[in-house]
């Protein structure tokens, strides 16, 4: 089987937040060639004023990078480790100088995904859950605050798997696991891109009226089945602090699923229904319209052989 195709969209916030930094964001990594195209998916919130925490934010994000493009080994799952092992390494050098505040009010979650094979690491109440085949399974488990004892290994066990054609992995931040739920999460996600899926999480945060909270949906498509879609393309980030505007492609696309579908219900009515027809005509209309014909024939005949043998002579004579 091919190698399937990663679509994603996140979910984010235009502005900053006085109390928090969240930060939402998708990198990719080439080493040699587009075959080694890996992408990083973070989310870090840290719960504490902006200033001084998207400092700390952005030194993680920096730091899993260097990291993982340092890596002395070509092996993926060591790259990943590598990567990890900066991070924690500039935790503890922040920590040391003074930065401190971060312990307990950080909530992150790294993944990274190379030829189908994505890797998870998370600390605090960051999460992802893997929707397949319409049920849901959690990749991580929340945990609470951490303490001063975790700040050697804030980041420490790694999750792995392969994604499948049809899969679907959501990760995001805590309050948006609190919101939505699990069964919310594969009931979008049965029928719905990944921009529509965000559209519908963000109008129900709207609703519940929370605004910091942040995700990326990613779903994994059969090559074939992305050369088929339409020249539309969903936005690749919707802005959870502004306005809804539903994107043209995303419409469109929801509206040619719907038609296909009745399209597809339509053509097997249509099937069934000229199948009950040619029976009818084959085993009830053609048997009485050949006696009728016939009927019609002999019942022609002998009107002919009346009129020249009695009617006629009578007329003549």
């Amino acid at each position: 089987m091919s190698r399937p195709v990663l679509q994603f969209t996140r979910l984010t916030n235009a502005s900053r937040s006085s109390d928090r930094f969240l930060a939402c964001q998708v990198r990719e990594f080439y080493e040699t060639g587009f075959d080694d195209q890996a992408r990083l998916f973070v989310i870090v919130e840290i719960i504490r004023p902006w200033l001084a925490a998207s400092q700390i934010g952005q030194a993680l994000i920096q730091a899993f990078g260097s990291g993982y493009h340092d890596a002395t080994t070509a092996d993926d799952l060591s790259q990943v480790e590598a990567g990890l092992k900066r991070v924690n390494e500039t935790l503890v050098h922040l920590t040391n100088q003074g930065e401190s505040e971060w312990i307990g009010h950080l909530h992150a979650l790294i993944a990274i995904e190379k030829a189908g094979v994505i890797y998870v690491a998370q600390t605090g109440r960051a999460g992802a859950v893997l929707v397949r085949d319409a049920s849901v399974s959690r990749i991580t488990e929340l945990e609470g605050p951490q303490s001063a004892a975790t700040v050697n290994r804030t980041f420490g066990t790694i999750t792995s798997g392969e994604l499948s054609v049809g899969d679907a992995l959501v990760i995001g931040s805590g309050e948006l696991f609190r919101t939505l739920g699990d069964d919310l999460i594969a009931d979008t996600l049965r029928d719905s891109t990944t921009a529509e899926a965000i559209q519908r999480f963000a109008r129900i945060l709207r609703q519940h009226q929370t605004r910091s909270a942040a995700a990326i949906v990613i779903r994994a498509y059969d090559a074939r089945q992305i050369a088929e879609q339409p020249l539309l393309s969903d936005p690749e980030v919707i802005y959870l602090d502004e306005q809804p505007i539903e994107t043209l492609g995303s419409s469109l696309r929801t509206l040619g699923r719907r038609l296909g579908r009745l399209a597809v219900a339509s053509g097997h009515k249509i099937n069934r229904a000229n199948r009950l027809i040619n029976k009818m005509v084959r085993t009830k209309l053609a048997p009485r319209g050949q006696a009728l014909l016939a009927s019609s024939q002999t019942r022609t005949t002998a009107a002919l052989t009346d009129l020249r043998t009695k009617h006629l002579p009578n007329l003549l004579a």
